[in-house]
């Protein structure tokens, strides 16, 4: 017998659909916990599809799968004061996030709230761009890659020993 190959909203459709075949039939009599049970969902989540289905006027698009990235980041750090850093950060590679918070402190004293030092410091990292090449090149940025080169090994002990 073949597999049936199914997707995650088609599976949400045929609850939708069954959900409203049975609660029709029964004339708003239905046990949604067994329902739930048998296409192997929570109640919870059930609940869910069925009212975002339910205010779309019983449209099948309002249960497809939304995105979960926020509308909006209300403590992130202006464009600005990060293009600051990163230019601080390439002047002054040694310095770390407090000695650069205490210089952006001193050259833009007008800012209402310095970013924290963690901050500063994933700033950094965040936007650090890398040139295309080999990775010899790029070691720092490669290390966990196990990419570099190491020396003229045999390719047996090389995949081992590199670190």
């Amino acid at each position: 017998m073949p597999w049936k190959e199914t997707d995650p909203m088609k599976e949400r459709v045929k609850f939708v659909l069954e959900w409203e075949k049975r609660w029709d039939e029964d004339e708003g009599q239905l046990n949604f916990a067994e329902l739930c049970r048998e296409l192997g969902i929570s109640r919870t989540v059930g609940y869910d599809w069925v009212r975002r289905y339910q205010d779309a006027k019983h449209d099948v698009k309002a249960i497809q799968e939304r995105s979960r990235r926020p509308h909006r980041s209300p403590a992130k750090v202006s464009d600005e004061v990060e293009e600051f850093l990163v230019a601080a950060r390439k002047a002054r590679p040694t310095w770390g996030p407090k000695k650069l918070r205490a210089f952006l402190s001193e050259h833009r004293p007008k800012l209402a709230e310095l970013p924290a030092p963690s901050t500063i410091g994933e700033v950094g990292i965040r936007l650090e761009r890398i040139e295309p090449g080999k990775p010899q090149q790029n070691g720092r940025q490669e290390r966990f890659h196990r990419t570099l080169k190491c020396g003229d090994r045999s390719a047996a002990s090389r995949e081992h020993a590199c670190v």
